[in-house]
């Protein structure tokens, strides 16, 4: 490990507190009135042998000092999206919902992912906790009080905080130059994916996931099945998830039916059926319903790829088309 000095950015206030704990012979001086909240500052870099892994690293108010060995992952996608990356022997505790891969269920049980047993993650000495949900003070407090840094990356709502995820996590394992290279590598089957490179189209669609609610612009979900075709829903209203089935279906009706209905595969096509809302469209009285695994929007890592196979099934024949036209 060498250390780098004199280099000068701008990053928030708190985490440039943060640092000084840690790292002496930092000079800062405030940028603008008593109000603003960011510094500018020149502090030591620390660059282990690995070029471009360069710390500190900066995420929101809270300072990444150097390589963290001991993870302690609060979420289901966070832990998973750590594996991707290779990490599973830095994870030392885990939440009790984290259970893929199978592997990582080896790792301490440290409790409820909102709710974690600070003394179970206190003996495991890490010295990061990731976390996807804000949690309270008090508890932040309690699990930092032995160095370790909590970070919260909330579950993305489109494809770009989708990559932007990776990146982030990549930059905390591996520093800011390196990390965010290898954030985009492994991201990148995703990208592929979302790029739609079979040219597949499966026209206007709608996505009912639980609670039967449509899913509209704005969300993960949408993003990711809009690069195959078009969402019905999100072009009738800006509503992210429609409560209201019977207006929604009404909207539809008048504006523009969809040609396919992907549903939460939590459910079965009879739910639709048998809905006096949705049993409306002509979708589903054809049967055009298509059961795809909703987790892959909820915990969405590299595994969403695996959507594809459903959303071929639910391919428009172009040709079909054009020629009945």
């Amino acid at each position: 490990m060498r250390l780098l000095s004199k280099i000068t950015v701008a990053i928030p206030l708190a985490a440039v507190l943060a640092a000084l704990s840690v790292l002496p012979g930092c000079t800062v001086s405030v940028v603008g009135t008593g109000e603003t909240t960011a510094a500018e500052t020149t502090i030591p870099y620390l660059i282990d042998d690995t070029p471009g892994r360069v710390y500190p690293v900066i995420i929101g108010d809270v300072a990444i000092q150097r390589e963290p060995e001991r993870i302690v992952c609060l979420s289901p996608l966070l832990t998973e999206l750590v594996c991707e990356f290779g990490e599973l022997p830095r994870i030392v505790g885990r939440c009790s919902a984290c259970d893929f891969p199978a592997a990582v269920t080896n790792a301490a049980d440290t409790g409820s992912g909102v709710m974690p047993d600070t003394d179970a993650i206190a003996r495991l000495t890490p010295d990061l906790i990731l976390t996807s949900s804000a949690l309270p003070k008090r508890t932040v407090a309690e699990m930092s009080q032995n160095g370790a840094v909590v970070v919260t990356i909330k579950s993305p709502t489109g494809i770009t905080e989708f990559r932007d995820t990776y990146r982030t996590l990549g930059r905390i394992l591996y520093g800011n130059e390196v990390g965010a290279a290898k954030g985009d590598a492994v991201f990148a089957p995703t990208a592929k994916f979302c790029n739609n490179s079979e040219v597949i189209s499966v026209g206007r669609f709608i996505y009912v996931t639980e609670g039967l609610r449509v899913a509209g612009a704005g969300t993960l979900e949408s993003d990711i099945l809009s690069c195959f075709g078009e969402n019905a829903a999100a072009s009738v209203s800006s509503e992210k998830y429609h409560a209201s089935k019977s207006a929604l279906v009404n909207r539809l009706v008048s504006s523009g039916e969809p040609d396919v209905i992907f549903l939460n595969s939590k459910y079965k096509a009879e739910v639709l059926t048998a809905d006096p809302d949705f049993g409306r469209l002509k979708a589903v009285q054809n049967g055009r319903i298509v059961l795809i695994n909703g987790e892959r929007f909820e915990r969405p890592t590299t595994r969403v790829i695996t959507l594809l196979v459903d959303i071929k099934t639910a391919k428009v024949d172009t040709a079909a088309t054009a020629t009945a036209t």
